[in-house]
């Protein structure tokens, strides 16, 4: 209770500055779309500090994905035809990996990324992989041309919603690249406390409301489209020791608070800055041997 009315209050004095605040950039559209290393270099940064959570085979995105995919094993195993794998957003290709490597039976992924240089880390990443025939497409998958795309069994979409307004819009062209009794899979944060600073920032920055599981499942109730949902069951990790005694000073400790407040902080005062330090400060719990981390849940969304 002393907690929440702590984060309270700062998040009260946050938007009470945020509604004096410009920022001195415009992001139209938000960072994620930008072909410099801006983006790239903040989530180089999250896997770092998240890293432990993304390298471990039983992460929470390999569970899902290991769930997702025990239909089509069954139903393909044996099967001459390869499994054929969409992944939208696929980033630098690090959760894609652990799936892709783990596979039994011939694969053909396509991974499509609107960021060029998170396209050339994903084409390094997920070379090499003996039973995945691996194609990656720099566009954006909100304008691109679907039709040129083959149909497939498994469509993914991992953390990457949250950067598309037209939701509705979003979901017509996921089942158009779904073959008939394929599976969508889109993965998506819970509200928690982190979340509430990143809706502060998100319609400031992206000039939309930033939205999250609960969010989209509402959506698809008015489109009346079926689906499953769970909450994921191994927590994400944040580890912020080296941020907090860093005092979020290095670049690398700037480009983490970036990512986890969805903006350019180097665009506001540094009191804007100040209170996001202090607000996930208030929000990390400590680990047995002293360590400061910060912990996030997701929802698996299965259509």
């Amino acid at each position: 209770m002393i907690m929440e009315y702590k984060l309270d209050s700062i998040l009260l004095t946050l938007e009470k500055i945020l509604k004096e605040v410009t920022p001195g950039q415009n992001l139209e559209g938000g960072f994620p779309e930008s072909d410099d290393d801006d983006y790239t270099e903040k989530f180089a940064a999250f896997c770092e500090i998240a890293k432990e959570q993304i390298a471990e085979k039983d992460c929470y995105v390999s569970n899902i994905l290991e769930k997702a995919l025990e239909y089509h094993i069954a139903k393909f195993s044996g099967d001459t035809v390869p499994f054929n794998i969409c992944s939208i957003g696929c980033g630098a290709g690090e959760p894609d990996r652990i799936m892709l490597q783990n596979v039994s039976d011939p694969v053909n992924y396509v991974g499509i990324e609107i960021n060029a240089k998170s396209c050339h880390m994903a084409k390094a990443t997920l070379k090499d992989l003996p039973r995945a025939q691996v194609t990656i497409i720099n566009e954006d998958f909100m304008q691109m041309d679907l039709t040129s795309l083959p149909q497939f069994d498994l469509v993914l979409m991992i953390h990457v919603h949250y950067y598309i307004k037209d939701l509705k819009t979003m979901f017509g062209r996921l089942h158009q690249l779904a073959k008939e009794n394929a599976k969508i899979v889109i993965i998506s944060e819970n509200l928690t406390a982190k979340q509430r600073i990143v809706r502060i920032f998100f319609e400031k920055e992206f000039k939309f409301p930033f939205r999250d599981s609960q969010d989209l499942l509402q959506v698809l109730d008015e489109m009346g489209v079926s689906y499953t949902s769970e909450a994921l069951p191994n927590k994400g990790v944040w580890h912020l020791d080296r941020c907090f005694k860093e005092d979020f000073s290095s670049q690398f400790s700037k480009n983490v608070l970036d990512f986890m407040c969805q903006a350019a902080l180097k665009n506001y005062p540094q009191e804007v800055r100040d209170m996001c330090v202090k607000y996930l400060r208030t929000c990390c719990r400590k680990t047995p041997d002293g360590g400061l981390v910060l912990d996030y849940s997701a929802s698996a969304i299965v259509l």
